[in-house]
This record gives C-alpha cells, structure tokens and sequence, in this order.
C-alpha cells in the first residue's frame, strides 16, 4: 500500500533542511546564510512563484492542445453522422437528390477524415502521457533529491 504524501514529506524536508544547516555550518557561515535567506525573502519567493506558474500554466497549454485536438476529431464525427441522417431525409422528400448525394460524400469525407485522424490522435496522447510523467519525476527528483 503507498503512503500518502503527508507520511513522508515531513521527514524529507526534516532531512534536506538538516543537511543544508550542516553543510552550511561546516562551512562557517551558517547563520549569514539563514539571514541572507530571510532578508532575500521579498525577491526570490515572487520568482520561484512565478517560474511554478509558467511551468504550471505550459502543462496546461499542452493537455489542452490534446483536449481540442479530441474535441475537432468529436465534432468531426458528429458531423459525419449529422450529414448522413440529413441525406437520408430524401425518403421523406423534404430535399431534392443532388443536395442529398452531396450531403452523403461530404459526411462520407467526414468519417474518412475521422477515421483517419484518431491513430495519430491517440498516439500523441499516449506521447504527452509519457511526457507528463517524464516532466513530474524530473520535478519531484529535483525536489525530493
């Protein structure tokens, strides 16, 4: 069973702030860092939030761009079977038979179209999946060590 986050964290942090007090107290200057830390507070919190929001705010650009191609690729298909409903209104004599054999190719060239583009839709998805996990582990091995 995996633990939840807030099981670990505590003593990941414990450890990374132990060993950064260490290795600034074999240094020498243990307590100028924590001031320096303090005092640049006002300047380096405001960045580090603004690089998390800019990495933050591209992964959301990234599954969006996957979520409109679907959505194209949906509304594609829906057009297909919107068209072919509509060509066969012609049993009903409600449009003359060029308007219905036009409406049958073009929902036929929509289903081609459909058909086509759902192997590639679903091999970038699979790509951005295995991306986002790529990107999350870089991020937490750079947090976590």
């Amino acid at each position: 069973m995996r633990q939840s986050v807030t099981a670990w964290m505590p003593a990941v942090v414990k450890t990374r702030i132990k060993e950064s007090h260490e290795s600034a107290k074999n240094k020498g200057h243990g307590g100028v860092w924590i001031a320096l830390v303090v005092i640049g507070f006002p300047v380096w919190f405001p960045l580090l939030t603004a690089v998390a929001a800019v990495l933050l705010s591209a992964y959301l650009v990234l599954w969006t761009f996957v979520l409109t191609l679907f959505a194209v690729e949906l509304s594609l298909a829906a057009a297909a079977v919107a068209g072919f409903l509509g060509s066969l209104t012609i049993v009903a004599g409600y449009i003359p038979i060029v308007s219905a054999v036009f409406l049958l190719g073009a929902s036929l060239l929509l289903a081609g179209i459909t058909f086509l583009l759902w192997k590639p839709l679903l091999t970038l998805a699979k790509s951005v999946i295995g991306m986002a996990k790529s990107f999350v582990r870089s991020v937490k091995k750079i947090i976590c060590g």
